[in-house]
């Protein structure tokens, strides 16, 4: 009997290379200088000079690695971002597995705002050497930009293993809440607590970890323990301030105050004027409380640039990218998922995530701010990119929210981005919220966005500027997509809650359920200035709240007159 013939092939057995950490010597002295005085150039800002001595020192020794990458340093700090990349390309063949020379690679790319070639690098990097600290903070980095909190966990457990510091164990805390490990946070939190040297910072996170959850005895309990651990900042104060102020007194922060000239304007001073600030508010006593707002919103100016010019920027470049992109585009995705919900800060954003929120077929994800991220890799040349961007915008989602038929980003940096996201997602859902001028301006200006966060919020007359912008650039898209943008109107909203709450369900395609009015009543997770709002049945007590202060904001009611007058005419 003939013997049947084995067809099937051996499997080679891939040997991975060994990772480098050292450049091997350079074989000619002249190119040793001259890499050496280029890099020397670059680090002096002269990148022509170092280009021109490295083009000429590859022609002596073409297969130098260390030459490409002192290269590739040249381009990106000339701006040409393909040229650097080649050049980091070109070594990488030449020397693989130099695990420094990959992630200047994966820092350059991330420069260049090219996230996902980014995070390739240092997943690259990583499959060299795993423990790699370097390629594992690098990554870190990226994947929290993209939002993708379940991979970043793993990679800042591997992180804290290595270092053993306590920061890495509080970053390890926050990413494992925002992966919906809320039990895992606090677990991680506690165990960093036992042995931290600034225990009222744990007890200020665990605190904001139980607002956010709306669980606010707990949260109460934190913060009022950070305060008795003498608090190197002053968010403990503002944080009960605006919670329980009845377990703050204005002689304690007063006295605070005085005892912070020396501290820091925005960790410690600014956030206590503005915990003396709402208490003045919730006494009745509104000339100081305006007093207190407006030294703080001083001090933060004092500290934090005006970033209106460099937001008029931004949406100027993502409107040019969106007038050269065809509509429908054949490559978008096909997903009718994403929800956008948007608006001007404290118009009432929050309020209409979490009345989606409740829907069971829904989800809200809070603010993502993951288009802006993404928005730098869209090349209108290359409508490939679109499809690209969508995919990785897709990957932010969590597995726990698969089944999920509405997914609610809360991002009011979408507005500038709505075109961009129409083309990306043209069967999205996108949902503009609408306020009071007035209302709007004034609730912003009360608000201490974290570490100094939206520079256009603390003075009357960036917040005028910006809500000029603003309103130009969303009639710029009402004009462009009439039928792709449902308008809210915050004061509707909150006068005759089911009526508006059904258009908001029936825009999503969505059957109505009665849940949606109890939003306050469910555990969805609210990490955005309108914690303890989002908390209580809807109200109209917000409603005209600025009138309150009316004798001090003559100012900011001159500037805001021309869009008063227009929301106020319907």
């Amino acid at each position: 009997m003939a013997r049947k013939k084995n067809n099937k092939r051996k499997k080679k057995t891939v040997v991975k290379a060994a990772p480098r950490y050292h450049l091997p010597v350079t074989k000619h002295t002249e190119v040793e200088k001259a890499i050496s005085t280029a890099q020397k150039f670059n680090q002096s800002g002269q990148a022509e000079q170092a280009l021109d001595l490295c083009l000429a020192a590859i022609k002596v020794e073409p297969k130098n690695a260390e030459c490409y990458l002192t290269i590739a340093e040249s381009y990106e700090r000339l701006g040409q971002f393909e040229k650097a990349h080649d050049a980091f390309n070109t070594a990488q063949k030449i020397f693989p597995n130099f695990l420094p020379g990959i992630v200047n690679h994966a820092l350059m790319l991330y420069a260049f705002k090219q996230v996902e070639l980014s995070l390739r690098q240092y997943d690259h990097a990583l499959s060299i050497d795993g423990d790699f600290l370097p390629a594992l903070q690098g990554a870190l980095t990226v994947l929290s930009d993209l939002r993708r909190y379940h991979r970043a966990v793993i990679i800042a457990e591997k992180i804290a293993r290595i270092r053993d510091i306590e920061s890495d164990y509080l970053e390890l805390a926050h990413l494992k809440d925002l992966a919906g490990d809320g039990k895992g946070a606090i677990k991680t939190y506690l165990r960093t607590r036992s042995t931290s040297k600034n225990p009222a910072l744990v007890d200020t996170y665990l605190g904001l970890q139980a607002l956010a959850h709306g669980e606010k005895d707990t949260a109460i309990n934190h913060l009022s323990s950070a305060l008795s651990s003498n608090p190197r900042t002053g968010y403990p104060y503002l944080y009960l301030a605006k919670s329980a102020p009845t377990s703050l007194s204005l002689e304690e922060i007063n006295q605070k105050v005085l005892e912070s000239k020396d501290k820091s304007v925005l960790d410690f001073q600014v956030p206590l004027y503005f915990s003396l600030a709402h208490l003045y508010e919730k006494s009745g006593d509104y000339e100081n409380a305006f007093k207190n707002f407006s030294t703080a919103n001083n001090m933060v100016c004092s500290v934090v640039k005006d970033d209106n010019e460099q937001r008029k920027e931004r949406a100027e470049m993502c409107y040019s990218k969106v007038k050269a992109l065809p509509f429908p585009n054949p490559n978008s995705a096909s997903t009718d998922k994403p929800v956008f919900v948007t608006g001007l800060p404290r118009s009432g954003t929050t309020l209409v995530e979490s009345i989606i929120a409740a829907h069971s077929e829904a989800e809200g994800l809070g603010e993502l701010e993951l288009i802006p991220a993404l928005e730098p890799s869209i090349n209108p040349d290359n409508l490939n990119t679109i499809k690209q961007a969508a995919q990785s915008y897709l990957n932010a989602y969590p597995e726990r929210v698969a089944n999920k038929k509405r997914l609610v980003d809360k991002s009011i940096g979408s507005v500038p981005h709505i075109g961009l996201i129409l083309a990306m997602f043209p069967n999205a859902k996108i949902i503009i919220c609408e306020r009071h001028p007035m209302d709007t301006a004034w609730s912003a200006y009360k608000e201490y966005f974290s570490e100094g966060g939206l520079g256009f919020t603390y003075s009357f007359e960036r917040i005028a500027t910006h809500q000029k912008m603003y309103h130009e650039l969303i009639q710029q898209w009402y004009q462009q997509f009439p039928d792709r943008l449902k308008k809210i109107r915050y004061e509707d909203l909150v006068q005759n809650p089911e009526i508006n709450a059904k258009k908001i369900i029936s825009h999503l395609d969505l059957p109505w359920q009665d849940e949606c009015l109890n939003f306050h009543k469910s555990s969805h997770t609210v990490r955005t200035a309108s914690v303890e709002q989002i908390r209580k049945p809807v109200y109209t007590s917000s409603i005209g709240r600025w009138k309150l202060y009316e004798p001090w904001l003559g100012e900011l009611k001159l500037q805001l007159k021309d869009l008063i007058n227009q929301y106020e005419a319907g």
